[in-house]
């Protein structure tokens, strides 16, 4: 019998920054059922010490401009500065005005109303390249 050798690509996880926890613990459930790690965090604070503090890259940013207050802004400038080559996903509030600086690094934005359906295609579309 023949052993064949396979080799994975090892990712880092998706980084969900979503302020209120039924969306993100329902977020994250859908993307880990599709077999993708993912860590939910409250604010773009909680995942600069995350990815800090385990030395980790993330594979995708998701973020959820609509709900985070404007005092986070320099923090989600800074997920965006230390890691420029790692897609973004951004959720926004049509009823909002949105950051434009946030946006323009996007590779993905989704406007509100959207389902947790499209976010899911949005991410699978973005790590499949």
């Amino acid at each position: 019998m023949s052993q064949q050798r396979t080799t994975t690509r090892w990712i880092g996880p998706i980084i969900l920054v979503e302020r209120e926890w039924p969306a993100r613990a329902y977020l994250k459930a859908q993307l880990e059922e599709d077999g993708l790690w993912v860590v939910a965090v409250p604010g773009p604070g909680d995942a600069l010490a995350y990815l800090e503090r385990w030395e980790l890259s993330p594979a995708l940013l998701i973020l959820d401009l609509a709900r985070q207050s404007a005092g986070e802004l320099p923090r989600v400038l800074e997920l965006l500065r230390r890691w420029p080559d790692v897609p973004v996903i951004v959720l926004k509030s049509s009823m909002l005005a949105g950051q434009p600086d946030v946006e323009a690094r996007a590779a993905r934005v989704l406007v509100r109303p959207f389902s947790i359906d499209d976010v899911v295609r949005a991410v699978a579309g973005l790590l499949r390249g």
